[in-house]
């Protein structure tokens, strides 16, 4: 494939995609040039494909696609679409039918199959903005951001990033590993097992952090929980002590002959008795009274509820 030869196409491609801005039937008329000459591209690119030693898919070598990316000034992605497209449609009656089909671009790039995942793994991309791709029909069609927002109902923002992540996916391709040059693989590895570290340094980092916040809580918890237990064993305890004494104290008053003396029994007897406690003084009274609040007394008289 001639890299001028390439490059006149590119140059259809461009001139259909500027025409797509007249009328209605001018417009369809440019889009299946634009179809047709992407078409073309990919079926010359289809030729140069080779098979990689041992397992793999055919595809370009990486070298020679390097040269195409710089002389269309297109993205890999999109070169790679070509090439599904005339491979998905291999035949001059295909393509027929494709044009009679789609009315752009990005509805061909969506009807395509998805690449097969690599043995390494790509990570799986986000989810698409729901309104991607009437965004980005209006977009290649010429409108403006603000007519965009307005047509399908999103904000202007929004239209903006999903133009910027459709140019992101139409200059970016995935990485072909069997054509890709052994130092390149080495690089690409070295990479990943140094990303692969750092995420799981970063990880046992968080963990670590997570675990000392765990740990932290549950000492906390332990601790109230272990200081209320303490006051209320406390309380306990001071109840059973109370017991205790009560209890020996009785054991005392029962085996006792008597609390007090004679004397002391009469003088509080004449200090109730309706004839002589209005003689009483103050001090006979108070003396009374500390013999009549003596512990072991109230302890054999008053009955606990």
């Amino acid at each position: 494939m001639d890299i001028d030869n390439i490059i006149q196409i590119e140059k259809r491609i461009t001139a259909a995609i500027d025409r797509q801005t007249d009328a209605d039937a001018a417009r369809a008329e440019a889009v299946r040039d634009e179809l047709r000459a992407r078409w073309e591209s990919g079926k010359q690119m289809l030729a140069e494909r080779t098979k990689p030693k041992g397992r793999g898919r055919p595809g370009v070598p990486a070298k020679r696609m390097a040269e195409l990316v710089e002389a269309t000034r297109s993205g890999r992605a999109d070169l790679s679409y070509r090439m599904q497209f005339a491979e998905q449609y291999p035949t001059e009656d295909d393509l027929s039918t494709a044009l009679d089909k789609f009315t752009s671009w990005t509805q061909v790039k969506k009807s395509l199959p998805k690449p097969p995942r690599s043995e390494h793994g790509a990570p799986h991309k986000p989810i698409p903005h729901p309104k991607h791709d009437e965004v980005v029909e209006l977009h290649e069609q010429g409108a403006k951001r603000q007519d965009i927002a307005d047509a399908v109902g999103i904000n202007p923002r929004s239209v903006d990033r999903i133009v910027r992540e459709e140019r992101i996916e139409e200059t970016t391709a995935p990485i072909d590993w069997n054509t890709a040059p052994g130092t390149a693989k080495q690089k690409i590895e070295s990479a990943t097992r140094r990303i692969r570290k750092e995420l799981q340094k970063e990880f046992r980092t968080r963990l670590l952090a997570e675990l000392d916040q765990h740990r932290a809580k549950l000492n906390a918890d332990y601790a109230a929980h272990k200081a209320a237990y303490d006051a209320q064993n406390a309380k306990i305890n001071a109840l059973r002590d109370e017991e205790r004494r009560r209890y020996q104290l009785g054991i005392e008053v029962d085996r006792a002959k008597g609390l007090i003396a004679l004397a002391d029994y009469k003088l509080m007897l004449s200090c109730l008795h309706p004839d002589s406690r209005a003689s009483a003084s103050d001090e006979k009274l108070a003396k009374a009274f500390r013999l009549f609040n003596d512990e072991r007394i109230k302890t054999l008289l008053v009955k606990e509820i």
